[in-house]
């Protein structure tokens, strides 16, 4: 207790007392969903062909190279290979763009461009920003 008679509680803990009295909360996870609604579910799982091409759509909506933006982040990946001294963000952000790292199917032909955006900055050190400018 204080001087002034008031107690000594910490923001988080009065936060908490506030939303307890003036909003309810749920008891149960039934609270969460109507009971009518069921989950739709997707035929095929996201592959990292479908990452990518999403990549290079929010990279042209934002004025970047798209296509070309993603193949010299895979040539980059290759190019660099991860060490122990890198970080946890740099080692997923190096598997997303290591498309070998994985045994997914090839869904389209244009895909195999990424393989050879990876293969290219394997063999060839320092040449993907001349191979993918953009």
């Amino acid at each position: 207790m204080t001087k002034d008679g008031i107690h000594n509680i910490k923001p988080s803990t009065s936060l908490g007392y506030f939303m307890r009295g003036f909003y309810s909360l749920p008891k149960n996870g039934s609270d969460y969903t109507h009971p009518n609604v069921t989950e739709l579910s997707r035929s095929l799982p996201i592959t990292r062909w479908d990452i990518y091409h999403s990549l290079e759509k929010d990279s042209e909506i934002r004025g970047h190279g798209g296509r070309q933006c993603v193949l010299r982040a895979i040539c980059e990946a290759a190019e660099y290979p991860i060490d122990k001294n890198h970080g946890f963000f740099e080692e997923i952000f190096h598997t997303i763009f290591t498309p070998t790292s994985t045994n997914e199917k090839i869904r389209d032909h244009s895909d195999n461009e990424y393989l050879a955006a990876h293969h290219e900055g394997r063999k060839s050190m320092g040449s993907c920003k001349y191979l993918f400018p953009d």
